[in-house]
């Protein structure tokens, strides 16, 4: 999908929760002008605001990450990517991809257990030094 198409869709939204862009963007907590370039399809929501985006709008996470990031997201472990992506962003990981995603997601079940965030770090640079 385009930047275009995203912002379309975006706008869509919330013009069906009969919010105005000022009001939008009290509720993500970004300014106005961001928003319009959002909905103009000048800017695709960038990580640290992409779950906010998704909660205000009511677009499902998966859904919308899937239409920024251009790639489809399996239906399993869809809910699972939200917490595990806000824990990403926590822990100041900025530069990761849905593969990341998913290998991450993936080794916590393996292992049995949520990594905290100096392991986040950690998996993060090992996974960074091997590209």
């Amino acid at each position: 999908m385009t930047n275009k198409a995203v912002g379309r869709f975006l706008l869509k939204h919330r013009e069906s929760l009969g919010l105005n862009q000022s009001e939008m963007a009290k509720k993500i907590g970004v300014s106005v002008p961001l928003v319009c370039k959002l909905e103009a399809g000048r800017l695709l929501p960038s990580r640290q605001i992409l779950p906010s985006v998704s909660e205000v709008y009511k677009i499902p996470f998966f859904e919308l990450i899937g239409l920024v990031y251009g790639q489809s997201i399996p239906s399993l472990d869809r809910i699972d990517l939200v917490p595990l992506f806000k824990r990403i962003m926590s822990a100041g990981i900025e530069n990761f991809s849905l593969n990341d995603l998913y290998e991450l997601l993936e080794m916590e079940k393996r292992l049995g257990f949520v990594f905290e965030d100096t392991q986040l770090k950690v998996w993060h640079s090992k996974r960074v030094a091997k590209v």
